[in-house]
Order: C-alpha cells, then structure tokens, then sequence
C-alpha cells in the first residue's frame, strides 16, 4: 500500500446498495467504482442480523479486492445507514439487518482488520453528508435524505450531535403511529416515521 497517495477507498452503504470507489483528493473525484447489492433482510430473509454482517464485511472486502486492482489508496471512509458511536460501534442498522441482538458491533476494529495498514474512519452516513457540505467549523444545519430511509443530523457549530448512544438526529426511527395495528418499519418496530 501506498501512503503517500491521494487517494482514499470511500464506502456508501445503503439499505439497497453498498458503493465503494477510489476518490483522489488531487482532482476531488472519483476515479473507480463498484456497485453491488447490500445483503438485507429483503434480500436475505433467512440470514440472522450476524450472517448478515458477516455478508456485509465479505462485500466490503470484495469491492476493497476489486477497486486496489486500480489505484493504491492511503485512508479508508466508511458511510453507515444507521446509527454510530463516537467509538465506531455500530447501534442498529434499521435498513440491513435491524437492531444488533447482541448489542453495539464494533465494526471499526472489524474493518481496521481488512485494511491493518491504513487508518480506517466509520460515521453514520448522514453524518458523512455534513462533513461534505460543512464549509466553515461555525456553522450549524441540519441535513435530511429521504432514500432507502429518512434520516437527519444536526451540525452545530461543525460538530455532528450524535448524542450519548450514536442515535442523535435518527428520525426515520422515530415513533409518529400510537395505534396496536400500525404498519411496520423496514427495521421491523411498529409506527416508524420511515
């Protein structure tokens, strides 16, 4: 691997796609990509939300095996579609596999084995997005996305506010139906916004 490259290996997992490409900070575009299907319940139905992490790293290595055919690459990003510690733990991942039975994953230091040589950042991929738009370190917004999901987060002052537990600013999972027989959110809870 190469340091002293420009290059980083970027990830977007989504609740239907996860995207990897090579991004080079000289020209600041992308300069190779692979797209595949994010392993989900839907896709998936008789996999535990355990198979399906396993699944999601082998896809992440896959795309990793393809993409440094290309280019070497000195940093690795990772955008995950639900909430995450400030740790990189992963709480839930409503749109892949749904609440983490066991507890929060660590899927930082699981990715940090993959890549043993490059330093490895995960965010939540909302909070990925206001780093992108963040121009100055005073600003405070907020970015929404309505895709697989509904998210938000909220910047102020440039700082993401992720909350105690990663799960500042998830709205999509947020309770709007009271009601026993309300439709159920791709994450299987009852009432969701999303």
């Amino acid at each position: 691997m190469n340091f002293l490259s420009d290059n980083i290996l970027v990830y977007d997992i989504g609740g239907t796609k996860l995207r990897g490409a090579i991004y080079s900070l000289r020209t600041k575009a992308i300069t190779a990509k692979v797209v595949k299907p994010t392993p989900n319940r839907i896709l998936c139905p008789t996999l535990s939300a355990e198979e399906l992490y396993t699944q999601t790293l082998n896809c992440i290595r896959t795309i990793s095996n393809e993409l440094l055919k290309h280019e070497p690459v000195s940093a690795v990003t990772v955008a995950f579609p639900g909430p995450v510690d400030r740790q990189g733990r992963v709480i839930a991942a409503p749109g892949i596999w749904g609440r983490n039975p066991s507890g929060p994953i660590d899927m930082l230091a699981d990715l940090q084995t993959i890549w043993p040589q490059m330093p490895v950042h995960i965010a939540n991929d909302l909070t990925a997005a206001g780093y992108r738009y963040l121009e100055r370190k005073t600003e405070s917004f907020c970015i929404l996305t309505v895709s697989t999901g509904i998210g938000s987060k909220i910047f102020i002052k440039g700082e993401p506010q992720l909350g105690a537990d990663g799960t500042g600013g998830e709205i999509g999972h947020a309770k709007v139906l009271l009601a026993e027989d309300a439709p159920l959110c791709d994450c299987g809870e009852p009432g969701h916004l999303q």
